[in-house]
């Protein structure tokens, strides 16, 4: 049974609706260019991660994250869906 992440860390998920018929594309366009992929530890569910963060950097990181997917939801004109979390403290289990 893995971990549970070290607080603080964000809770990242995204998808594009599988009957979008770009929807391979653009996963791959936001998955090949994801910042802080190295950081990411999967979940249970598909595409949602939990990323540790230095507590000095909580806030630019999550900015980062939601400007990215911003930016990516206006490139493939709104078809991405994201969250993204922050967690302060060890909020959640994992089995």
């Amino acid at each position: 049974m893995p971990a549970p992440p070290k607080a603080p860390y964000l809770i990242v998920g995204f998808d594009v609706d599988a009957t979008d018929p770009n929807c391979n594309t653009i996963m791959q366009d936001v998955e090949g260019n994801f910042p802080l992929v190295g950081t990411m530890l999967p979940l249970a569910v598909a595409n949602l991660h939990a990323i540790p963060v230095p507590p000095s950097q909580m806030t630019t990181r999550q900015d980062e994250l939601v400007n990215y997917f911003m930016l990516k939801d206006q490139q493939h004109n709104g078809a991405l869906r994201f969250v993204v979390q922050l967690c302060r403290a060890a909020e959640i289990g994992i089995g």
